[in-house]
């Protein structure tokens, strides 16, 4: 299979097309936050045999801080939606 992306009416293919499908009529469809990646087995098992995550010193404590401050930002939002409820 070969995955592109529609681009001002044209198709952006991700990678090149097969020499054999020259001249060959082909059925393009559209994909759905449901269709998984063909290959996603494959990728997964590549980045668990990588092993565990490793940070530089410091920087978990950094990723920490950015998290709270995105839940923090996101929960003020909720509660300003809720607030405008009637």
């Amino acid at each position: 299979m070969i995955l592109g992306r529609v681009e001002h009416g044209r198709i952006k293919l991700s990678s090149a097309l097969p020499e054999e499908w020259e001249g060959q009529s082909v059925r393009i469809e559209p994909c759905t936050p449901d269709d998984s990646a063909p290959d996603l087995k494959q990728r997964l098992a590549a980045l668990h045999a990588l092993g565990t995550m490793e940070y530089e010193p410091g920087e978990q404590e950094k990723i920490d801080q950015a998290i709270a401050a995105m839940n923090e930002i996101s929960r003020v939002q909720m509660q300003n939606l809720a607030d405008r409820l009637p």
